[in-house]
């Protein structure tokens, strides 16, 4: 069973290379294809095997629950997450610890607190990802496991809801 975490770092790295490198090259021939520009970034980055690089991997996960678990919660408060956030993805996360339920605030706030702290297990091989907590005295507080496709559908999930209700509640109306 290997943590992949250590391989975030990585991911990011190339993931962010990928999008500056489509930007850059649509910006030289907007009529590139898809194809074209992938295979352009492999080789950039000597990758020699199309297979190697996914843009669903680690780091697009990582980046994308900090984008939109980590900052929001700030933004969105307790409130809005109880009362507002539908959170059908709560059943997606097996909650080891504690044993009683938690509210949607509660579990978004454990979710922030074990992603800014890298308390975080990736195991590939199990299909698993697991989010913990420690309190004060070093013990986890807090544990939760989900599978891949239940972290990429909590991700739709929170980020189509942030972008349709909580960023059009704004003066600004959206972007």
């Amino acid at each position: 069973m290997k943590d992949t975490r250590k391989q975030i770092p990585h991911w990011v790295w190339l993931t962010s290379q990928f999008v500056w490198q489509i930007q850059q090259s649509l910006e030289q021939d907007p009529n590139q294809s898809i194809g074209n520009l992938f295979t352009s970034f492999l080789k950039s980055q000597s990758i020699t095997d199309p297979s190697l690089f996914s843009l669903k991997n680690q780091g697009t996960v990582l980046m994308l629950m900090y984008g939109l678990v980590v900052v929001p919660k700030e933004i969105w408060g307790a409130e809005v997450l109880d009362k507002s956030f539908p959170f059908t993805t709560k059943t997606e996360f097996k909650i080891v610890q504690p044993e009683h339920g938690l509210s949607n605030s509660q579990l978004i706030k454990s979710l922030r607190n074990a992603i800014a702290h890298a308390n975080f297990a990736i195991y590939s091989g199990l299909d698993q990802c697991v989010f913990w907590n420690m309190n004060k005295n070093g013990q986890r507080n807090f544990e939760t496991v989900v599978s891949w496709q239940g972290i990429g559908r909590f991700l739709t999930e929170v980020g189509t809801h942030y972008l349709n209700n909580v960023i059009n509640q704004d003066d600004n109306k959206g972007w």
